[in-house]
């Protein structure tokens, strides 16, 4: 069990050094108390009988004041250490098996000793009980009593009985009835009221029959009931100091003892002269002799804010500017006056955003977005403690703040309306990418209204240079139409169809965004039916079926084919397919034109023949029909078709495929086994690429005279009547006539047939597949060829903050200039287009900027407050950048007070002209300023942030007398002559740096020191004495020599003036307060050393109490009361005026007990239980739940300092008093 801390060792060597206290007769009056009552023990009283009857203790011991001076110089070391003595030697005793008259004084020591202990306690709570006078120490007492040791001391009481009549021991001694006595009859009636009713055997954890135990069982039952004990003993005699200092305060209602203790005052004259001679010595010596001086005291410092009246102009604050902040106790003026010039600037912060990475799988990462609406304004929670932000971002995952990055291609490629639609697309990128990264995005495609997600398959081509990533998106003729978005829901500016990759997890900072060099986007599209179709006659409606050449279709007739989407397009291969509604019927143009053949072959002239013979006429030959040869001029290889297409306003010839091998041309009717097929098709490869015109989709699609693109003219060729309108008069004439010829003769031969009307062909439905590829060329330099210079594509980069252009074919060369920078802070300058927006830090503070005045400096005021970090401790590098005209540039830093944002300071930054309101790349409407890292854990937390921060420092005529501590926030509100400028002054938070002046106390513990290490560390201790006589704002300090790194490590702990206080319950130095200690201390070591500075490794510690509360109080309130008390009673560097655990020692049940009990409303305290574990922001919750309940707490490292978990375990125990 641990009694001395550095801490108190400290604390005991400055009280040795004052000469007034210890140095001849240091003895106090508390001291004078306690001897008195241990002499009043030793003289005898004597009744009326001159019968001796006790001594005069108790006419000192029942005034309150004495009692606790007896109790607290009682000397627990002494005690404990006789304890200790008697349990080694019995361990060693039991561990050779000796039954021994050793063995049986050992255990009449050891019995002795606990009931002496309980006779202490007897004694001090009998005297307690005579007093009228209420104090925790006596209601503390009394329910320990009887909730736990009167029971403790009856099991004893009842073993050692037990003991004794079964000879287990021999030798062992009866309880002395003197002694047995003292705790019965009514005065001692407290130590029979024990609560726990059950035998004795089960308290102490033994078997029933005394024989089945051995004496190691019943030797462990005495030692578990003796911690206990001793425990309890300690808190009594520490409890009792305290109350001791309470007590002596108050009125006494005891003449004899008051008159006593005025003795005693009147002795303290001598005293103070027979001390001032050491005094006189020593002044002596460091004075004269040693030419020691104190030090003059150093002036504070605070940091102030300024609000300019106007926002047209920046202000100078001329250096030495004093600040009024009001007057000391003795009423005089305390004046801050400005450490340097300050150029003000109207400009202020409204708003701040946090950019961070937070680590995902497969070595990616996920970017966090966090807002901060009001950065100047200062946050406290619902119990007024100040609350603070991560300033770069956090690494711990918060699915609410998770950002996506991404990239949109709009481009007239994509336009996609119907048909079943392939889309292959081919990222030529040079750098590194990741397929995992590739799989886990999203992809969409538009379409008027919302964006379409689709599911591609991504594919690495490796033997290709520039290894292109390729993908294919596959669309069905179910879903809906690719098309250019109505109104874009992503607030981009784009008139053709788009393409998004959406990508929820990216590379690391240190990995390079994959650059796009090249992008190939092909389309295979078939079965598209929509089409805009005229003829010579007009437009064609294709609801029902349709005559594509007109009603009359003859030689040179059109049927003209428009499509936006295909002729948009740099198409590589078109298939057209023609679906007939009716055919000739039989289904052979021969037999259809027959009598047209016959006109056309002069088969129908009609020739006489000569009279024959009745005989003849009668049973002669019949004469045949004119002849229906079918290589007539009407067949069906008769019709054919030429194409061409509309380019600039010109109609070009198209070759397409022929699909009759034999004449090489194109039919209109295709033929199969039975004849005419109902389908006809066509195919080209031979479009030519200037009669691609993308513009084509974003104007209406109507044929007329003044179109220039986009359209395709099926003429009609082949026989030179067209389909026979033009000779059909002729030849029903001449079939007529032929027939009518006949009859006149009487001739014996057969009519010609009737001629049939003019065939009309008619298309039930159309269809076309089409294939297109187009090729953007990003990076001139790649060696890559585009499909066509001016073929458009828009690029568009996706990122948390904004949706911007970055390429625009028709708005070279890149929009974007610069990125953010390299991993040495430098611009870069792209050669090709970012796969995504590129931010190569782990953690960004981006700054929304009003009523900046450019061209001019600017300083920002930061307030901080270290954060835990697991991690070593490093400086973290940071990195200035603003948004210009030219994008994203470095910005020049003038002054770090913070020391790249690791304590809190005014940075002052160099604004150059060209910084913007208006930029892609950002909201606009603000200036921009971003702070870049990448040790983000390492970056102290924001408290707050604000522009026009000002130093100011302590001005006083004679600093040498300066006493006055720091000034409170809100202090200074004005100068001390007015500026017409400046509208308001804020003071957010208290002056800090301080040192008062030394007196000759002071002076004496710096001298001594010095005299001691001779201003060198050779002792752990001597590391602490130096940290705190030169940093008054370290609370203690652990020096551990780590054996194995041959290191001296010192886990330095931040004293905190509040609870309120940012951090307050995580006690550490900022990085920089760390590199200067580290910095003091290597040149008071040796060469040899090698020192660490580090914050300690923290121990959470959670309290899990079941407590009654008095009547009239109600629990959730006491409960919420204790939790807060709890939280600053484990955490000792806190300045609090209440009770408080030592640091760096175990913390018992017993002791925490105590303290609860004296919150208001805890009637009792039932249990206490702890958990603790190893400190991890993100373990509080988890790390409570599974840790083991436990009566004390002991550190799990050297470096270890214990701090409250915060969030404790108190319940409420059924019934309550």
């Amino acid at each position: 069990m641990k009694f001395v801390n550095q801490h108190s060792i400290l604390h005991s060597v400055y009280e040795s050094l004052a000469p007034g206290a210890s140095l001849i007769d240091g003895r106090t009056e508390q001291d004078w108390l306690r001897f008195l009552s241990e002499f009043a023990g030793l003289i005898n009283f004597y009744d009326q009988t001159n019968s001796l009857n006790g001594n005069w203790e108790p006419f000192l011991l029942k005034d309150p004041v004495f009692l606790m001076a007896a109790i607290s110089g009682t000397s627990y070391t002494k005690l404990y250490t006789l304890y200790l003595n008697t349990c080694h030697k019995l361990e060693r005793l039991l561990a050779a098996d000796q039954k021994n008259e050793d063995l049986s004084n050992s255990f009449n020591q050891l019995f002795d000793q606990l009931i002496g202990i309980f006779l202490k306690i007897r004694a001090w709570y009998h005297y307690m009980e005579q007093s009228v006078v209420d104090y925790p120490l006596k209601t503390y007492l009394a329910t320990q009593i009887r909730a736990t040791f009167a029971n403790e001391l009856q099991a004893i009481f009842s073993l050692r009985e037990e003991l004794l009549s079964t000879e287990l021991i021999a030798g062992l001694l009866p309880l002395d009835p003197l002694v047995a006595d003292k705790f019965f009859g009514y005065e001692a009636r407290i130590w029979n009221e024990g609560l726990y009713g059950g035998p004795y055997w089960e308290l102490l954890g033994l078997s029933r029959s005394i024989k089945q135990n051995s004496l190691v069982a019943i030797f462990k039952a005495l030692t578990h009931i003796a911690e206990a004990l001793f425990n309890f003993l300690q808190v009594i005699i520490r409890q009792a100091n305290t109350e001791y200092g309470r007590l002596i305060k108050l009125k006494s209602s005891f003449p004899d003892t008051t008159l006593l203790r005025t003795f005693i005052e009147l002795l303290k004259v001598q005293q103070a002269q027979l001390n001032g001679i050491s005094e006189a010595h020593l002044r002596f010596y460091y004075k004269d002799i040693l030419k020691q001086r104190e030090r003059k005291a150093v002036a504070d410092c605070a940091f102030l804010v300024a609000v300019l009246n106007s926002s047209d102009a920046v202000f100078s604050l001329p250096e030495g500017t004093l600040f009024d902040a009001g007057t000391d106790p003795e009423k005089n003026p305390i004046v801050f006056a400005s450490t340097e010039e300050v150029v003000l600037n109207p400009a202020v912060i409204p708003m701040a955003q946090t950019l961070s990475r937070v680590p995902a799988s497969n070595a990616l990462s996920i970017l966090q977005l966090q807002t901060i609406a009001n950065p100047g304004v200062l946050e406290k929670d619902e119990e007024g403690k100040v609350l603070s932000w991560d300033t770069l971002g956090s690494h711990e995952p918060d699915p609410a703040a998770q950002q996506s990055l991404g990239i949109a291609f709009a481009s007239p490629m994509l336009l996609l309306r119907e048909g079943t639609r392939t889309l292959t697309i081919s990222m030529s990128y040079t750098g590194e990418m990741d397929l995992n990264m590739l799989s886990a995005a999203q992809c969409y495609l538009s379409t008027q209204k919302d964006w379409l997600e689709v599911s591609p398959d991504f594919k690495l081509e490796e033997d290709t240079v520039p290894n292109p990533i390729i993908f294919t998106i596959t669309l069905a003729h179910t879903d809906p139409a690719i098309e250019s978005f109505l109104v874009n829901p992503d607030a981009v500016n784009s008139s053709w169809p788009m393409l998004k990759l959406v990508f929820h997890q990216v590379t690391g900072a240190k990995v390079s965004v994959p650059i796009l060099q090249a992008l190939k986007i092909d389309v295979d599209v078939a079965e598209m039916e929509t089409f805009q179709l005229y003829n010579d006659y007009g437009a064609l409606s294709t609801k029902v079926s349709f005559s594509p050449f007109g009603p009359s279709p003859a030689y040179g007739s059109n049927f003209i084919l428009g499509s936006n989407e295909i002729f948009s397009k740099p198409v590589t291969s078109f298939q057209m397919q023609l679906n007939w509604a009716v055919l000739p019927i039989p289904p052979d143009f021969s037999t259809y034109y027959q009598a047209y053949n016959l006109y056309l072959n002069d088969q129908l002239k009609f020739q006489k023949t000569p009279d024959s013979c009745w005989w003849k006429k009668t049973f002669g030959k019949k004469k045949t029909p004119p002849s229906t040869a079918t290589e007539g001029p009407y067949n069906n290889s008769c019709f054919m078709a030429d194409f061409q297409i509309l380019d600039e306003k010109n109609w070009q010839p198209v070759v397409f495929d022929s699909n009759d091998s034999s004449t090489g041309a194109n039919l209109l009717y295709g033929t199969d086994d039975q004849g005419l097929s109902s389908f006809s098709s066509y195919a080209t490869t031979a479009i030519p690429l200037s009669a691609c015109d993308p513009a084509l989709q974003n104007q209406p699609m109507k044929f007329t005279e003044t179109s220039t693109a986009g359209f395709l003219r099926m003429e009609l060729k082949g026989i030179d009547y067209g389909f026979g309108a033009v000779i059909y008069p002729n030849v029903v004439a001449a079939v007529t006539l032929y027939n009518s010829q006949i009859l006149y003769n009487k001739q014996d031969q057969p009519f010609a047939d009737a001629a049939q009307l003019p065939f009309t062909p008619k298309l039930q439905s159309l269809s076309v597949a089409y294939q297109a590829s187009a090729q953007y060329v990003f990076n001139p330099e790649s060696g890559l060829e585009p499909s066509i210079d001016t073929y458009p594509i828009q690029v568009f980069l996706y990122t948390p903050f904004t949706n911007y252009t970055v390429y625009d074919q028709a708005n070279q060369p890149l929009v974007q200039k610069e990125t953010m920078g390299d991993l040495e802070g430098s611009a870069l300058e792209l050669s090709g287009i970012p796969l995504y927006a590129s931010f190569n830090y782990d953690g960004f503070l981006y700054l929304s900027v009003d009523s900046l005045i450019p061209a001019s400096s600017f300083n920002i005021y930061f307030e901080l407050a270290r954060k835990y970090a697991s991690s070593s401790t490093v400086t973290p590098q940071l990195e200035y950048y603003y948004l210009g005209t030219d994008g994203w540039a470095p910005l020049m830093v003038l002054a770090d007070g913070t020391h790249h944002l690791s304590s809190s300071g005014i940075v002052t930054l160099n604004v150059p002209a060209n910084i913007t309101l208006e930029s892609e790349l950002m909201p606009k409407g603000c200036y921009w300023i971003v702070l870049a890292g990448n040790d983000v854990s390492q970056v102290a937390a924001t408290v707050l942030l604000s522009t026009n921060g000002i130093m100011v420092q302590r001005s006083a005529s004679s600093p040498e007398v300066l006493s006055q501590l720091n000034i409170a926030a809100g202090t200074i509100t004005q100068t001390k002559k007015p500026f017409s400028k400046i509208s308001s002054i804020q003071q957010p938070f208290p002056s800090f740096g301080t040192q008062v002046s030394e007196d000759a106390a002071a002076m004496n513990r710096r001298v001594s020191n010095r005299l001691k290490t001779k201003d060198r560390a050779v002792t752990a201790a001597d590391y602490v004495t130096l940290m705190k006589q030169e940093f008054n704002d370290i609370y203690d300090a652990a020096v551990v020599f780590d054996a194995l790194q041959q290191t001296i490590n010192i886990y330095v702990v931040k004293a905190v003036d509040h609870w309120k206080s940012p951090h307050a319950f995580l006690p550490m130095v900022s990085i920089y307060e760390e590199a200067q200690l580290k910095l003091y201390l290597q040149k008071r070591t040796s060469a040899f050393s090698v020192l660490q500075v580090k914050n300690p490794d923290f121990q959470a510690v959670a309290v899990v109490a079941s407590i009654r509360i008095q009547k009239g109080y109600e629990f959730l309130s006491v409960q919420q009361r204790l939790i807060q008390a709890l939280n600053i009673y484990l955490s000792p560097w806190i300045n609090d005026p209440g009770l408080q655990v030592s640091i760096y020692q175990d913390i018992d049940d017993t002791a925490v007990a105590a303290f609860i009990k004296t919150i208001a409303g805890v009637a009792a305290v039932e249990t206490v239980f702890f958990k603790s574990w190893m400190y991890h922001p993100e373990m509080i919750t988890a790390a409570a739940e599974t840790t083991v309940l436990t009566s004390m707490v002991k550190p799990l490292r050297k470096s270890t300092l214990f701090i409250s978990n915060l969030i404790h375990e108190i319940s409420l125990y059924p019934s309550a008093i």
